[in-house]
C-alpha cells in the first residue's frame, strides 16, 4: 500500500470520526422529557409514576413512583434519552456510570442499567438503605452487568452479558427502580446526578494510522 500525507491526513479523520461516537453524560436536573420508562408489571396491578422536584443536589431531581395493588410487583426501567451509543470497530473496554438515590417511605430494588437488542442488563441491583443518600458508581466491564429475567419476580442470569464488541449495535443506558407489596401502596424514591461516560476503542483505526504515519516518515526520510 502506498502511503502520502492525503492517506495519513484520512486516517486520523477516520479515527477521529470514531472517537466522536464516544457518550459523555452528565445530567444534574433529571426532567422528565429528557427520560422515557419501560414498565413492567410483574404481577398484580402496579405502575410507574415519576414528577421533577426541585430539590436535588445540586439541581433538580427525578421522583419516581411505584405504585401497586394487593399482591403486587413492579420494575420500572428508567432509560436517558440522550445515553445512548453505538459500538464501533474495536468495540468498548468499559463503561463509567453514576447515580444518587434517596428514598424516605420505603426501600427500593435499584441498579444500573444497560439494554441492547431488546434485553437489560443490571450492575450492582441491591435494596436501598431508608433516609440516607446512597450512590450508585463505578467502572463497569460487561462481565459486571447480568440479564435481568422478568417473572413472578426478578431474577438475574449470571451468564448472560451485554457484548461490548458488537459492532453496530445500540447500547441504552439508565437505571431500574423495583417493588414488590402485599398490600395497596405507593413507594417513592428520588433519583439525581446521572451520568455514563463510555469511550471506543479505535484500536483498528489507531493502528492503520501509526502504519501509515511511520511509512510517511520512512519514505520522507529516502
Amino acid at each position: 500500500m502506498k502511503f502520502t500525507s492525503k492517506t495519513v491526513i484520512s486516517c486520523a479523520m477516520l479515527a477521529v470520526a470514531a472517537a466522536s461516537q464516544a457518550l459523555n453524560l452528565t445530567d444534574t436536573d433529571m426532567f422528565d422529557t429528557n427520560w422515557s420508562i419501560d414498565q413492567i408489571v410483574l404481577t398484580g396491578s402496579a405502575s410507574v409514576g415519576e414528577s421533577n422536584i426541585v430539590t436535588g443536589n445540586p439541581g433538580n431531581a427525578r421522583r419516581v413512583f411505584n405504585n401497586m395493588g394487593n399482591n403486587s410487583g413492579i420494575a420500572g426501567i428508567h432509560l436517558h434519552d440522550q445515553a445512548a451509543m453505538v459500538i464501533q470497530p474495536g468495540g468498548l473496554t468499559d463503561v463509567t456510570m453514576s447515580l444518587d438515590v434517596l428514598t424516605a417511605t420505603r426501600v427500593m430494588g435499584v441498579g444500573l442499567i444497560i439494554k441492547q437488542n431488546g434485553t437489560y442488563y443490571v450492575a450492582d441491583y441491591g435494596v436501598t438503605s431508608l433516609t440516607n443518600l446512597q450512590t450508585y458508581s463505578g467502572t463497569y466491564q460487561a462481565s459486571n452487568f447480568v440479564e435481568v429475567v422478568f417473572g413472578s419476580g426478578l431474577t438475574f442470569n449470571s451468564t448472560s452479558n451485554p457484548d461490548f464488541n458488537m459492532v453496530g449495535s445500540q447500547l441504552e443506558f439508565g437505571f431500574l427502580a423495583a417493588n414488590s407489596s402485599i398490600n395497596s401502596t405507593t413507594v417513592q424514591g428520588d433519583f439525581d446526578n446521572f451520568s455514563v461516560q463510555a469511550v471506543p476503542e479505535p484500536a483498528t483505526l489507531s493502528l492503520l494510522g501509526i502504519s501509515a504515519l511511520a511509512a510517511l516518515r520512512k519514505k520522507r526520510v529516502r
